[in-house]
């Protein structure tokens, strides 16, 4: 089911009730506003009641992710869960082994446009 959820960014389905969506394909949510538009690139996030997801925004999500209640978040915001170590000056960029880390935005927040 889950990989439903990156399939249905478009679907023209009114903000309201694009989480009715969502939840049928797997994902965490219940009664957050979901524009048109937002990339979900699996199933690993959790979006509260209350909370607004504008267009464009991107989730990557290997790690989790969790948007607490009545959180905003702007257009185009991207929230990245992977990582690697940062290598010696040298070489900043590292060996390039991933790490996933959880993203947790708490209650009440608001993230701007990119």
């Amino acid at each position: 089911m889950s990989r439903l959820v990156p399939l249905l960014a478009n679907v023209p389905v009114p903000v309201r009730n694009r989480w009715r969506l969502l939840r049928l394909a797997g994902l965490d949510t219940s009664d957050a506003g979901v524009a048109q538009g937002v990339r979900f690139w699996n199933s690993n996030v959790t979006l509260a009641s209350g909370s607004y997801i504008n267009r464009g925004v991107t989730f990557e999500g290997s790690g989790r992710i969790t948007i607490e209640s009545h959180v905003a978040l702007g257009p185009e915001v991207l929230i990245l869960t992977s990582t690697h170590d940062i290598g010696p000056s040298e070489w900043r960029a590292g060996e390039g082994v991933p790490r996933f880390e959880s993203v947790t935005i708490g209650t009440g927040s608001w993230i701007g446009a990119r």
